[in-house]
């Protein structure tokens, strides 16, 4: 029951958002560090940017606690074979199609989009349902609060954003979280379809 308290006292901590630009190159690289130092030397993470030195309003401590969990959860359905992380960033527009087709509604326009992929077991066809539910892991007694994904999700929905899941077993899993892009300089790399 104590475990039980301390998630609920994680669930409920509200920290207020600091909206605020981001250099979306250097908080990748920065990130893309912290992953290696928990990797083994079996797994490979690669990064690939296609945003330059672009800037995104939003919470960079949100967003990269976001990515960080990603990252070690790809790190860890990796670890029984040669693992491969990878981390892209690029520029989508969304058509009205590719908006309806998104885990969460969006409005159709520019996003910015964070990848993290990897190559592991992949997820469950009967868990994908549950993967964004409040205290759901499928990780040992001890090892996870469940709530990575919820947060994840609830702070990328706040900002007009979607997470969409892409998983195959025995393939890999890929997360794609989708930002709306509010600068003028933020010219699509790709479109829809992402």
């Amino acid at each position: 029951s104590s475990e039980l308290v301390n998630q609920l006292r994680q669930f409920s901590k509200i920290r207020p958002s600091v909206q605020a630009p981001i250099l979306i190159e250097n908080m990748l690289k920065d990130t893309l560090k912290q992953l290696q130092e928990s990797a083994t030397s079996q797994q490979r993470l690669t990064l690939e940017l296609e945003v330059d030195q672009l800037e995104l309003i939003g919470d960079e401590a949100q967003l990269k606690s976001a990515l960080m969990s990603l990252g070690l959860n790809a790190l860890q359905a990796t670890q029984a074979e040669r693992g491969l992380v990878q981390l892209h960033a690029y520029i989508a527009t969304l058509d009205e199609q590719s908006c309806k087709r998104s885990t969460y509604k969006v409005r159709p326009g520019r996003f910015v989009c964070f990848e993290v992929s990897d190559n592991g077991e992949g997820i469950k066809a009967e868990l994908k349902e549950r993967i964004f539910e409040p205290f759901f892991t499928t990780k040992a007694k001890g090892e996870g609060t469940g709530l990575g994904l919820h947060v994840l999700i609830e702070a990328v929905r706040s900002v007009g954003g979607t997470v969409d899941l892409l998983s195959t077993e025995g393939v890999g899993t890929r997360f794609v979280l989708k930002l709306p892009c509010q600068l003028e300089g933020c010219a699509p790399t790709l479109t829809a379809d992402v």
